[in-house]
């Protein structure tokens, strides 16, 4: 809690987020897609495709953290013959 007296002086500002993002792994991300678009939360990344082999959304919370949504899918060949 920003400003509490109980704690260290570097720590009563308040966390503004930045930097961090928080990957959360889930079955169904389409579903929760629709339910985050549905509550009004920021969507920094619509719901897509990579080719390295996750489906997923990034949201930004009240407190400025990002949540990168996930759901792990085959990856496109393109992108695996090259580690091959």
């Amino acid at each position: 809690m920003p400003g509490q007296e109980s704690q260290p002086s570097p720590l009563h500002s308040a966390f503004s987020g930045d930097g961090v993002i928080f990957t959360l792994e889930v079955e169904d991300v389409d579903s929760l897609y629709r339910d985050v678009q549905g509550a009004g939360c920021t969507v920094v990344v619509e719901l897509r495709d990579e080719p390295w082999g996750q489906r997923h959304f990034l949201i930004r919370d009240p407190a400025a953290l990002l949540v990168d949504v996930v759901k792990q899918i085959p990856p496109e060949s393109t992108y695996t013959a090259s580690y091959q």
